[in-house]
């Protein structure tokens, strides 16, 4: 598939972040931002796992956008949780006011997934997709058990059944505050947090999830 990248700046409370916005010759006007581990713990956009996730997404036809949260290239620029949500917040005017883009669902993985829990229910998004999201992390600020209930988009919980990072009973916890009708839930058996065994799956359950909804707006 044919696709174009370029390069985004924004500001976020004084600071300067970078991301890469990139589309399909025909996106539908539906994209995904990604959101990715933690910045103080080496996560940035580059990250093999959400590379993956957004060769699954571009293959699909869904425009993405990845970008550095605060204290990914700088240490002590970084916000915390509630800083990171703004980051996204952020990023995600800046996807839909330089593209064609009306729709956007959120891509988070660890840290991201974390943050994207918030994300999803304070912009309505398309689509929820977290991988090995961290419910004390998401729990370190707001009340997320109430956003949690607000969802009403399509989501998706993945995680590792061998994770030692996060435990995958986070997934449980968080699923149980989720009252939308649409949640999957997959575990990936083996797969430790950061994927070096059952990559493939994960990318199975990712390209599943959004073809289902990139085929209902084809109806």
């Amino acid at each position: 598939m044919t696709t174009s990248s370029r390069q985004v700046s924004f500001a976020v409370d004084g600071s300067t972040l970078t991301g890469i916005i990139t589309e399909p010759e025909s996106h539908r006007g539906l994209g995904a931002l990604l959101l990715h581990p933690h910045p103080l713990y080496g996560g940035t956009m580059d990250d093999v796992v959400a590379l993956s996730i957004e060769r699954c997404l571009l293959h699909l036809g869904v425009a993405t956008m990845r970008f550095n949260f605060r204290g990914a290239v700088s240490a002590p620029t970084y916000r915390g949780v509630a800083g990171a949500i703004d980051d996204a917040l952020a990023a995600e005017s800046v996807l839909k006011s330089q593209t064609a883009i009306e729709r956007v669902g959120i891509v988070g993985y660890s840290f991201g997934g974390s943050v994207a829990l918030h994300v999803a229910a304070l912009k309505s998004s398309e689509f929820l997709c977290t991988v090995s999201a961290s419910y004390d992390i998401a729990a370190e600020v707001g009340d997320v058990a109430e956003r949690l209930a607000s969802l009403h988009c399509p989501v998706l919980l993945i995680h590792g059944s061998a994770d030692s990072v996060v435990p995958v009973e986070d997934l449980d916890r968080i699923r149980s505050f989720i009252q939308s009708g649409s949640v999957a839930t997959v575990v990936v058996e083996g797969a430790g947090h950061f994927y070096h065994r059952g990559l493939h799956n994960l990318e199975a359950a990712v390209t599943d999830f959004v073809s289902r909804i990139v085929m209902n707006d084809n109806h």
